[in-house]
């Protein structure tokens, strides 16, 4: 049977709570939309990972809770023609229902560690039970592909709001360097005049820089060489070395995934090239998409961001 590991989808990570907690610590206010969106995109896409189990718990809890009212109501254990021809008497509705409420408030007391050992014991394991099901297989991959593609949708919105906000915010080195360099896009001539142009090149040169398409972050190479000429060329070792640089295992994931149905083709191939347990995979092969490697790719894009968060607080705490 394959292997497709949910539980490590929704395990606890240390790597994962420390750049949590990084959000916490960013002190310009400036930056403080980036990393509210931020924090609440990447829990979004974690709560969202835990929907099999949190259904299969409540399935499983209710269902439980329903055939005790019965039994301790009607006082025998009833078989399924029973139970499904003979209609009881009313009132056993109405004390079985009650049996039922007294079952659900016991169960609202208790602590969150027994709720989390619930979900763990009668959700996830449950699922990875379930995962034989081929509609379940197809199912769980698909909720693998979404975290991925959720996980490279928001990494890419926060490097774009970042620098848009630190360039708005900044008039030190930061808007020094942009005025310095002559590396960027063609400005789209449909909303570079001043006329139809929302944002203020005076006031908000990032916004505007944006808007007029001077600047796009959808390219590997773009955000690296966006956030170099903007903060130094420093600031790309932390795509490099954050989680391992598994930040652009993550891009590529998401190329394939968008381009090419997760079939493996030269595009993925060139892309996974400094990863060694991804560089092997042969061509035209469906991505290993697993519990384990999905969460190690969602951690690298809240890690990534947490780190390019703190350098660029940093910067213009300085003054940059």
């Amino acid at each position: 049977m394959d292997s497709y590991k949910y539980a490590d989808l929704i395990r606890a990570y240390p790597e994962w709570d420390s750049a949590m907690k990084d959000l916490t610590q960013i002190k310009s206010a400036c930056l403080r939309p980036c990393v509210d969106a931020f924090h609440a995109n990447m829990t979004r896409t974690c709560v969202f990972s835990m929907m099999p189990a949190n259904i299969t718990w409540e399935i499983n809890r209710d269902s439980i809770i329903a055939s005790n009212a019965q039994f301790r109501v009607r006082g025998i254990e009833r078989s399924l023609r029973a139970f499904a021809l003979q209609q009881p008497p009313n009132d056993f509705f109405e004390f079985e229902m009650m049996e039922c409420e007294k079952q659900l408030a016991e169960y609202m007391t208790w602590t969150k560690d027994e709720r989390m050992a619930a979900l763990w014991n009668a959700g996830v394991m449950v699922v990875e039970q379930q995962i034989m099901d081929p509609l379940m297989k197809t199912s769980i991959n698909a909720l693998y592909t979404s975290v991925i593609l959720e996980s490279w949708l928001f990494f890419e919105a926060l490097v774009s709001d970042l620098w848009v906000a630190a360039v708005d915010n900044s008039t030190g080195r930061i808007f020094g360097r942009l005025l310095a360099n002559q590396k960027w896009e063609k400005p789209d001539e449909k909303v570079s005049g001043l006329p139809t142009a929302e944002a203020n090149p005076k006031t908000h040169p990032g916004s505007f820089w944006k808007e007029v398409g001077m600047v796009t972050f959808q390219k590997r190479r773009n955000i690296e060489d966006y956030y170099a000429i903007t903060f130094g060329p420093e600031i790309k070792s932390v795509f490099k070395t954050v989680a391992s640089g598994d930040i652009w295992a993550l891009n590529a994931f998401r190329n394939c995934i968008v381009h090419s149905a997760g079939k493996i083709d030269p595009g993925f191939k060139k892309q996974a090239e400094p990863f060694e347990e991804f560089r092997d995979l042969p061509l035209k092969s469906h991505l290993p998409l697993d519990g384990a490697i999905t969460a190690k790719l969602r951690n690298a894009a809240l890690m990534t961001g947490a780190a390019l968060l703190q350098k660029v607080d940093e910067l213009l705490l300085m003054g940059d």
